[in-house]
């Protein structure tokens, strides 16, 4: 399992990275769990229809059939599997999503290839330290050990500051 980060200023586009990398491994066979804690459950699947179909957020209401009849003919029963999971900032720990994945599985049968937080910055920490840094250090460990345990892929998103922007990692 790998740990991948995707970093930029905000909107920039980070989350609609994400949405792609999940809908590719989706289509690809590989099912998706979505964890966002910054953009409501509905919005979020609202995403992943415009990119399976191609017609925007903003116009799916008024299209609704159109987006159901490009969705039927792109996706036969079972071939793109996608859960989205929604946590208000800072109320859900690394513990909690390691315990959500085996309530998945348990309940049903739901093994991702491939985990989405969006962002891992907004997860609760289990630990407090005084520096920020050591406490967003603690957490990508503890997301980089969960990928390990699951052998699974897990991509996020962080913010970066004006400080940040720009500067050669």
């Amino acid at each position: 399992g790998e740990l991948g980060t995707l970093a930029g200023a905000s909107g920039h586009g980070k989350s609609l990275i994400l949405i792609n990398f999940g809908a590719a491994s989706a289509i690809s066979g590989f099912p998706v769990v979505h964890y966002t804690l910054e953009v409501q459950r509905d919005w979020t699947y609202r995403r992943y229809l415009s990119r399976f179909t191609g017609v925007s957020t903003l116009e799916m209401g008024e299209n609704r059939e159109q987006v159901l009849r490009k969705l039927r003919g792109m996706l036969k029963e079972g071939d793109a599997e996608i859960c989205v999971r929604f946590f208000p900032t800072k109320t859900i720990s690394m513990e909690d999503i390691r315990s959500d994945l085996i309530r998945l599985q348990d309940t049903t049968g739901f093994v991702p290839g491939l985990i989405i937080i969006d962002p891992l910055d907004y997860v609760l920490s289990d630990r407090r330290y005084k520096d920020r840094w050591d406490e967003l250090g603690h957490l990508y460990e503890q997301a980089r050990g969960l990928a390990g345990e699951r052998q699974v892929s897990i991509w996020t998103a962080a913010q970066i500051n004006r400080g940040g922007y720009g500067k050669e990692i």
